[in-house]
């Protein structure tokens, strides 16, 4: 594996790259906002109370804000999460949330073919406590088998990552490193999507079953499994995640909870 800086990547090789397309989903609920504002206005026999038409209209605007922003973010020249070139697999581990800072730390890695042992679609299921109760966790996965199990070069620089993090403002990491060795890459509204990812990195890479991982439910869990949960999520990137558990079940602030997460690395 070697890491590099954007500038250095030969752009040339790169024969198919996975984006991130998040702003589909708010282009989605903004039509349909759009389209019941605009029913709600339309001519009727008696007159249509102004609040009706103002309230999702408003809500529309926002909508439309929002996906505008998310469309800008998209198309920023570093917002894909892979690219794939004949030589091997370029992963960026720069979240979109860290684009604004300088190039200082090398944000791709590069794992050459002959390291990747195969890739894999991994689905893990986990049942979290949330301010109303219990929320249950689907996250998705593609992850790339390694073929050795040198992998703390790769841990290093992904923490240091996540020192960039403003505090009270955590935000997940699409990149996390698995044991067997592998690069887990978190593919929520990366496209094109996991089955037709697996189907064109098929071509080049033996692809290993599919894997599907329940953990036990929170309320079942012991103290210490809690605390190793916590610090378990953290380390894998699903900072918003370990953020929220940490101030409910510790009851502290935004600040202490941040605090209490940064003492783990």
């Amino acid at each position: 594996m070697k890491f590099y800086r954007y500038d250095e990547v030969p752009a040339a090789t790169i024969r198919k790259s996975y984006r991130n397309a998040s702003w589909r989903a708010l282009a989605g609920a903004t039509l349909f906002m759009a389209a019941m504002t605009a029913y709600i206005a339309l001519p009727k026999s008696g007159d249509t109370n102004p609040v009706f038409i103002a309230v999702p209209g408003l809500l529309t605007l926002f909508l439309a804000v929002l996906m505008l922003l998310r469309v800008r973010e998209g198309a920023h020249k570093h917002n894909w999460l892979l690219h794939e070139s004949d030589a091997g697999l370029y992963v960026n581990l720069r979240p979109a949330h860290n684009f604004h800072r300088k190039d200082e730390l090398p944000c791709v890695l590069f794992i050459p073919k002959e390291e990747i042992g195969a890739i894999g679609h991994t689905v893990e299921t986990w049942k979290l406590p949330d301010r109303n109760g219990t929320s249950i966790y689907h996250w998705s996965y593609v992850d790339l088998y390694l073929a050795h199990e040198d992998t703390r070069a790769l841990r290093e620089r992904l923490r240091a990552e996540r020192r960039l993090d403003t505090r009270n403002r955590p935000a997940n990491y699409p990149v996390r490193v698995t044991d067997p060795p592998a690069v887990r890459l978190m593919w929520d509204w990366i496209r094109p999507a996991e089955d037709a990812a697996l189907r064109a990195l098929g071509a080049s890479y033996a692809v290993a079953p599919d894997r599907k991982i329940e953990h036990p439910p929170w309320d079942q869990m012991d103290e210490a499994k809690r605390e190793t949960v916590i610090a378990e999520l953290w380390e894998h990137g699903h900072l918003v995640e370990a953020h929220r558990i940490t101030r409910i079940h510790y009851q502290l602030s935004a600040r202490a909870a941040w605090e209490r997460l940064e003492e783990l690395v």
